[in-house]
Parts: structure tokens; C-alpha cells; sequence
């Protein structure tokens, strides 16, 4: 199938640089990957309205339980009273944590100060909801399938961003969505590697997206990509995340500080467009992480290195 053809049902609802979402319109049930942003929401949610001319959002499926890509569910969960929310298994459990929850508040609200900082009504809207909304209707596991009518979800577990990631592949058109797991975009030739939980399952991750007969791929906080980066994309995911290795694993058995190695990381990867993308909050959480994760599983004690 064409792009543009793909595209009249396949649509990018991104609101912010920072935000998420794409609209998946099958023949019988309509499904939103990744709502985005809780500040984006009054926006994200006229915009639907005027993409559907009336038809309902059925299912919010989360790629991940992080707030830039589910913030939104109780806001849209108040305009489409039945959608029901699909996950992973492991996301199901992070939505019953009050710690999560507390923490998808407080990003939500710190982002709509950030990017929106002239809209004082802002962060009470973000903030008006029950925890209990970021509840899971539909567990998926790999190889499971969401069937849209004419149109076929198939979940592949692609956990190393977090536990919970899952990407999609719809095989009728040869698309792959796939999850930050496999890094982020921020340029049509750089990428921002987040294997917060494991280096290793991002590896793994990357290797079992790059096995499909996949034309077209759908990156994370960016849409559907070009075809020339399409064709080296997983080449491109695969030398982020080892070079990311590599640089915090030499900055480590040189001696430097978890501080240094933050500012080590900030000053290869956090440029212009990253900063439009994540708040910096989210962003000095996401480094330190990735470097502790790094040094876990890849450093080698530093009287063997």
C-alpha cells in the first residue's frame, strides 16, 4: 500500500515536539496509541473529533506506562466514556502503584508549566482527575492481536526503555510501530538512546523489529519516518545504543562521577530538538538511569578494564 494512502487512516495527533499519539482507524473500531501528553489534551481532543466526524475512540493502547504517553487517559477518558485502555501485563501493574501515579501527576503538571507557561489554567486542568482512570481494560501479550477491521495490531513485547514496552506490527500494510525501546529520533541521522531498564533487551529488541518484512516504520514522539531512513533505521538504533555504551563505559573505568557522566551524556545527545521533546526533569531521571543501567550490566570490574 501507498503512504498516503496509509496515511488517511494512520494518523500523526502529536501535539508538542514532546507529545504522542497516533490515530488508528479500522473499518469497525478506532484505536489511539499512546494519548500523549496531559497538556496537550484540550487540543489533542477537538482534533479527534474533527479526524472522526463523530465516531468514537474505542481503545487507548499504551506503548508504555510513562507520562508523555498515557498523561491523557483521564481526560479522554471523560469525552469517550467506553473506551477501554489496552497494556501490557507489567503496565497494568505500574497503573496500580501510587508511586507511578504520583510521579505521572507531578511529570504532567511540570510539563504543562514548561511548555505551556502562559496558560495559568493549565496545570489545574492537568491535575482534575482520580487516579483510578489510568486503569487497564485489556492485557496484551506478544504475539497477541488487536483486530480493528481491516486493519491488525500485533503486539511485540520490546522491553529496555521500560519493562512494559510493547511495539505493533500491522502486517496489512507492512508498518511497524515501534517503542522508545529502539531509541528516539532527533534528526532524520541522531538518535536519543533510552534503555533505562536494560541495554541488553534493547539489543534484543532491535534485532527481533528489524526481522520484519517491514516498509515503513513509525518512531516514537515523531511519526512515520522517510523511506531513506527507514532503511537504516535499526542500523541506526543499533550504533546509538553501543555507542552510548561505549562513551559511558569509557567515561566510568576513567574515573569520572555519576555527574560527570550525566554531563558526558547531556553533551552528546541533548540537543535543540531534545529539549523541545523532554522536559529536563524527565530528561536528568532518564540519564541517570541509563548510565546506572550501563555500568550494571557492561562494566567489567575496573581493575580487570
Amino acid at each position: 500500500m501507498k503512504r498516503n494512502e496509509i496515511e488517511k487512516r494512520y494518523i500523526n495527533v502529536m501535539c508538542h515536539p514532546s507529545d504522542e499519539g497516533t490515530l488508528v482507524i479500522g473499518e469497525e473500531k478506532v484505536a489511539l496509541i499512546d494519548c500523549g501528553m496531559a497538556f496537550c489534551a484540550p487540543e489533542k481532543i477537538e482534533k479527534l473529533k474533527s479526524l472522526l466526524g463523530g465516531r468514537p475512540i474505542d481503545y487507548i493502547i499504551a506503548g508504555h506506562s510513562h507520562y508523555d504517553h498515557i498523561g491523557s487517559i483521564p481526560h479522554m477518558k471523560k469525552v469517550w466514556k467506553d473506551l477501554k485502555v489496552i497494556s501490557s501485563e507489567y503496565a497494568a501493574t505500574v497503573f496500580t502503584k501510587p508511586g507511578a501515579l504520583k510521579m505521572i501527576r507531578e511529570l504532567s503538571v511540570t510539563a504543562a508549566k514548561t511548555y505551556r507557561p502562559d496558560d495559568a489554567k493549565l496545570p489545574e486542568y492537568v491535575n482534575d482527575y482520580d487516579d483510578a482512570a489510568f486503569h487497564t481494560d485489556i492485557i496484551v501479550h506478544e504475539g497477541d492481536k488487536i483486530e480493528l477491521g481491516g486493519i491488525t495490531l500485533e503486539v511485540i513485547a520490546t522491553p529496555g526503555h521500560t519493562r512494559d514496552a510493547i511495539s505493533f506490527y500491522i502486517p496489512e500494510w507492512k508498518l511497524i510501530k515501534v517503542d522508545e525501546t529502539l531509541g528516539v529520533l532527533t534528526s532524520e541521522t541522531t538518535m536519543y538512546p533510552v534503555y533505562l531498564v536494560s541495554y541488553l533487551l534493547a539489543r534484543e529488541a532491535i534485532e527481533k523489529c528489524a526481522k520484519y518484512d517491514a516498509e515503513f516504520i513509525s518512531s516514537p514522539h515523531y511519526g512515520l519516518v522517510s523511506d531513506e531512513v527507514a532503511r537504516g533505521y535499526f542500523k541506526l538504533a543499533m550504533d546509538t545504543i553501543n555507542e552510548c555504551r561505549d562513551l559511558l563505559l569509557k567515561g566510568y573505568y576513567e574515573g569520572k562521577s555519576e555527574e560527570e557522566l550525566v554531563e558526558v551524556f547531556a553533551a552528546r545527545y541533548r540537543n535543540d530538538n531534545l529539549v523541545d521533546k523532554q522536559p529536563y526533569e524527565a530528561f536528568m531521571l532518564n540519564t541517570v538511569v541509563t548510565i546506572r543501567t550501563t555500568i550494571k550490566e557492561c562494566a567489567e570490574p575496573k581493575e580487570q578494564a
